[in-house]
């Protein structure tokens, strides 16, 4: 566990030390350049849509809690915010 907790805060430090050198480049300005990338239908932005799309479906476990996987039933922990509610009433009804 003390391995784990080391690469996790060597993790935090490669990212907190990127977004940093990032800010300094670019500014605060995430949303115009991670949509634009995405408007202009480069690499980046075919990144940046997939990167989006796990990001809310991660977010947005199905109903009840459960879901289906082909190794048996996975439990995850149910969502009941109503960000989440377009995604369960067009996918999972």
């Amino acid at each position: 566990m003390a391995c784990f907790r080391l690469v996790m805060a060597v993790f935090l430090l490669l990212i907190a030390g990127y977004t940093s050198i990032a800010i300094t480049h670019h500014g605060w300005n995430l949303l115009p350049i991670f949509f634009g990338d995405m408007a202009a239908m480069t690499w980046p932005g075919q990144f940046n849509l997939d990167f989006f799309t796990f990001l809310l479906l991660s977010g947005c476990g199905p109903p009840g809690g459960t879901a289906s996987a082909p190794w048996g039933s996975v439990s995850v922990s149910p969502r009941s915010s109503a960000e989440c509610s377009f995604f369960r009433s067009t996918f999972w009804s």
